[in-house]
């Protein structure tokens, strides 16, 4: 079906970005924790902004984390009916537990997406850059789970390249 089909590119193409910005948090991460070990030990002291920023990568790397999570369904969920159902019945309520996590995902979206815009009326600055950029990442990963959730019961099992993970319900 073509419509499957570009899902999964779509699908894969979400997944290659949150990978990539994920795994560029980390490294960003790790090389300033370096370069203020480095710096330390030389007896010289690291800009002030090296901390704010490290911590904000955090915040980057475990949202963008959780959105892969949520792709490849590692997330933390509670299936007691689910593995005991099948046919129809099983992807109906695939259907209805996606619906309700894409629900909460967006309604935490549009509270996070608040939150940057109060931010966005602060002055604050970490390393010279305004202070709402950081946390716009929140905003952006519950809206990429929403869209993770729906993938999830749109794209049957065993269609994509992917790998398939035991539980097969959100």
């Amino acid at each position: 079906m073509k419509v499957v089909r570009v899902l999964r590119k779509v699908d894969r193409l979400l997944g290659a970005l949150e990978t990539g910005g994920a795994v560029t948090s980390l490294g960003l991460i790790l090389g300033l924790s370096l370069y203020q070990v480095v710096t330390r030990n030389v007896g010289w002291h690291a800009p002030s902004w090296v901390d704010p920023v490290i911590r904000q990568l955090v915040l980057w790397g475990g949202l963008l984390g959780a959105t892969l999570a949520v792709r490849t369904q590692a997330h933390i969920r509670f299936d007691f009916v689910q593995p005991h159902l099948s046919g129809g019945t099983a992807r109906a309520v695939q259907w209805v537990v996606s619906l309700a996590g894409a629900g909460v995902c967006l309604l935490l979206a549009r509270a996070s997406f608040d939150f940057v815009l109060t931010e966005r009326g602060s002055s604050t600055t970490i390393a010279g850059i305004p202070g709402w950029v950081f946390p716009s990442v929140i905003p952006l990963s519950f809206v990429l789970m929403s869209v993770h959730f729906l993938f999830l019961p749109a794209i049957p099992a065993g269609s994509s390249a992917e790998p398939s993970h035991p539980g097969g319900g959100t």
